[in-house]
């Protein structure tokens, strides 16, 4: 028996006891980035399927992403276009064109990676 007091899954310690093979899920770190240069570029109104949007917003010193009725979820920074969510570890990655404008995101999940284009 495996207990713990993280509202986070352990199951994959579970298995990795069960079986040396099966991997630990990664912990990932927040790094410092200068949000006053590199937040605003983010902000807006990105399309991952028809009616289903998230929306990014600056409160400082945080990035705040909502998906299409859901509540705003705080992005922690991995690198300067890479954010998670500490709630469950999905992943954001911002796209820009060669002139430097944010373009899209990619939506990293379980795995899957869905793109959506900025809007707005």
């Amino acid at each position: 028996m495996l207990l713990s007091n993280s509202f986070c899954s352990i199951d994959d310690t579970g298995f990795h006891i069960l079986d040396r093979n099966y991997p630990l899920v990664t912990v990932k770190k927040e790094i410092d980035i200068d949000h006053a240069v590199f937040y605003s570029e983010y902000v807006g109104v990105y399309e991952l399927a028809l009616g289903l949007t998230i929306s990014v917003s600056c409160e400082n010193p945080r990035l705040w992403a909502r998906a299409t009725g859901d509540l705003p979820y705080g992005l922690y920074p991995l690198s300067i276009t890479s954010f998670f969510y500490r709630q469950s570890g999905a992943e954001i990655s911002f796209e820009g064109s060669i002139d430097g404008n944010v373009t899209g995101l990619i939506f990293h999940n379980g795995g899957r990676r869905v793109a959506a284009k900025r809007l707005e």
